[in-house]
């Protein structure tokens, strides 16, 4: 009975909104939230650090200096209005294999939008420049696999750019993306 109790230390209901249901557990102290109340759009792989311990008690320190070449405030506010965008739609997710079966073995490092924002909230980067690396991996997966001046790729294209023209100056120097105008027109592969 011990041993059951050790085992799950975890709070039983949600830490922000105080309702059960399924919850994921932080693996720093008791708390649980909803996925939606954690900011998170699926269960995390690894371990799940909730926000209260990304941000210690010593004033966040500790965690700053883990982060301190990112500009969260920027990186989700880039997330927010690429979500809205109508070019986004088609990036909001992984690409489905069974509709692109092909697709593993042409995009080596697929990125969605989705996985984007993970990483964002798991804390996986360390600087804004890998933030807006992996945004421009949804690009360049998106030319590579389709073709530029393909329906998708044009698509991914506008979606930079409307980025590039609404934040201006307070993104980084972004590189621009080399993009070889096809001889012949692209061959349509699917989704992305």
């Amino acid at each position: 009975e011990e041993e059951e109790e050790e085992e799950d230390q975890n709070e039983d209901v949600c830490s922000k909104c105080r309702q059960g249901g399924d919850l994921v557990c932080c693996d720093s102290c008791p708390k649980a939230y909803h996925l939606k109340c954690a900011g998170l759009t699926r269960v995390p792989r690894d371990e799940f650090v909730c926000q209260a311990c990304s941000t210690p008690a010593d004033g966040g320190r500790a965690s700053r200096a883990r982060r301190k070449d990112i500009d969260m405030d920027l990186c989700q506010d880039v997330l927010r209005f690429v979500e809205k965008l109508r070019s986004a739609d088609r990036f909001l997710h992984a690409v489905n294999r069974r509709e692109c079966p092909d697709y593993a073995s042409i995009i080596s490092n697929p990125m969605d939008l989705e996985t984007l924002k993970d990483n964002l909230n798991f804390l996986t980067y360390s600087t804004t420049d890998a933030f807006l690396a992996d945004f421009d991996l949804i690009v360049r997966n998106a030319h590579e696999y389709n073709g530029a001046f393909s329906d998708i790729g044009r698509e991914a294209t506008a979606m930079r750019t409307a980025v590039l023209k609404h934040f201006g100056k307070r993104l980084p120097a972004m590189p621009a993306i080399e993009v070889a105008r096809p001889a012949s027109p692209p061959k349509r592969r699917g989704r992305r």
